[in-house]
């Protein structure tokens, strides 16, 4: 945990050299809204599972702050969807849905180009909660579980006007399961800033 905040940390600190492109703008709010498809990468035991199944719909909003135009925190929460999975397991069928939810705090980074286009980056902690039930013939199974995993994101935005942008984002929140699991989302939404 100490690691990973760590991590986060040095994500703000990496947006220090940004603070001479705009060093007089006053500090702002905002909200992302982000709708797109989520990405399971499901292992098991050391075996990577190739499923078959399409990806979900998943769901993003962030709050943030930024103390200058180039760096700042966010605070958000993302559903990516349930994914339902088929894939051979030592030669047994096995059937699978999966859903994970995350709440995740980031340190930002942007770096305006021109008036209308940005470019941001976020590097912080998720913490993930993932559930899901499998069957394999007669055989039927569910669990839940919680891990803290190493959000990264990248993104690019258009301003329509100084409150309003749309943006484009990529985010992956790190391990799902004690496994190797990982969960990542690419997204389009909008900015709003106050």
């Amino acid at each position: 945990m100490k690691k990973l905040l760590l991590t986060a940390a040095a994500g703000g600190a990496l947006a220090l050299p940004l603070f001479a492109f705009a060093q007089d703008a006053s500090p702002h709010a905002y909200v992302d809204a982000n709708v797109g498809q989520s990405q399971y990468n499901l292992e098991t035991g050391g075996v990577t599972l190739n499923s078959q199944g399409s990806d979900p719909t998943a769901y993003k909003v962030g709050v943030g702050y930024n103390f200058t135009p180039n760096f700042g925190v966010e605070l958000g929460y993302a559903d990516l969807g349930k994914q339902t999975n088929s894939y051979s397991f030592n030669n047994v069928m096995v059937n699978a849905d999966l859903k994970t939810t995350s709440t995740y705090l980031a340190g930002t980074a942007t770096a305006p180009i021109g008036d209308k286009f940005m470019v941001f980056g976020k590097l912080g902690a998720s913490w993930n909660r993932t559930s899901g039930a499998a069957n394999a013939g007669l055989v039927q199974v569910s669990d839940s579980g919680n891990k803290t995993g190493l959000l990264a994101n990248v993104g690019a935005g258009y301003k329509f006007t100084d409150n309003i942008a749309a943006t484009v984002q990529y985010d992956t929140f790190g391990h799902i399961d004690d496994d190797s699991s990982r969960a990542s989302m690419w997204s389009v939404g909008a900015r709003f800033t106050f």
